[in-house]
């Protein structure tokens, strides 16, 4: 269900041949950065500067480092994703269950989280691995109010199922003060499409540009030109998309439950 790339890396290295991308030029293509503005508006993600990163997993890693310090705790989901679950103690943090049901993060799960002394809380959105939750719209409203009792709480968002989920988006965003919203494409075009488009409140994003700038310094903008022309052209048809994934996680756990 991946598209092929040939044609739009083709275009977007012929586009570098004619205006090289050069040292001190901007991190983020233009219109990656429009065309990513408009999808997360559209889906209720609230205002915010455009970074762009080498998959969700390194989004992740610089705002939780451009937030907390050794010792910290992480509010995750249990059970939950592997790497992230590997990635939380390689930094020095401590993680925090927070159990999960069909409809997402448990809200008493969290408000104990929190009130211990999580610092940060990570929810994946729809997708979620390895159960397939998705946030509900009841769930992100019990989950508010929660979080608006920790403003302090660093927010971080996985929206890693766009475009191959056909479910509506319910985002927490917003509901603290310090908060992050990732999306990659790699699950809808391609694993070696190292690149995730992050938003979030305009300290986290500065703070996690300008450590950007003195490491990797952008992610390849011939790989954002040629994310784009995926996007323009239509490459992936989500709604199909997801209809074929979703036909297929029915498949499977009805398989499972017949052998008990």
């Amino acid at each position: 269900l991946l598209p092929a790339l040939a044609g739009a890396f083709a275009a977007a290295a012929g586009e570098g041949d004619r205006e090289p991308v050069l040292y001190g030029h901007a991190p983020v293509e233009p219109e990656l950065a429009r065309l990513a503005r408009a999808g997360l508006d559209a889906d209720g993600v609230p205002d915010g500067p455009v970074a762009v990163t080498s998959g969700a997993l390194d989004a992740m890693e610089r705002v939780l480092v451009a937030h907390l310090r050794p010792g910290d705790a992480v509010a995750v989901e249990d059970p939950g994703w592997g790497s992230l679950l590997d990635l939380v103690p390689a930094l020095g943090l401590r993680t925090v269950p927070v159990g999960v049901d069909d409809e997402g993060p448990l809200p008493d799960d969290v408000r104990r989280a929190l009130a211990g002394g999580a610092r940060a809380l990570i929810v994946t959105d729809r997708a979620q691995n390895p159960t397939g939750a998705a946030l509900g719209a009841a769930r992100a409203r019990a989950l508010r109010p929660v979080l608006a009792d920790h403003p302090e709480t660093l927010l971080v968002e996985d929206d890693h199922g766009h475009h191959i989920v056909d479910l509506p988006l319910h985002a927490l965003a917003g509901a603290t003060r310090s908060w992050a919203f990732v999306r990659s494409a790699a699950k809808a075009y391609g694993p070696d499409l190292r690149l995730a488009v992050l938003t979030g409140d305009a300290v986290t994003l500065d703070r996690v540009r300008g450590r950007q700038r003195l490491g990797p310094g952008w992610v390849s903008r011939i790989v954002q030109r040629a994310v784009v022309r995926l996007w323009r052209e239509g490459a992936v048809d989500p709604v199909a998309v997801a209809a074929r994934y979703g036909r297929r996680r029915e498949a499977l756990i009805g398989a499972l439950a017949r052998r008990g």
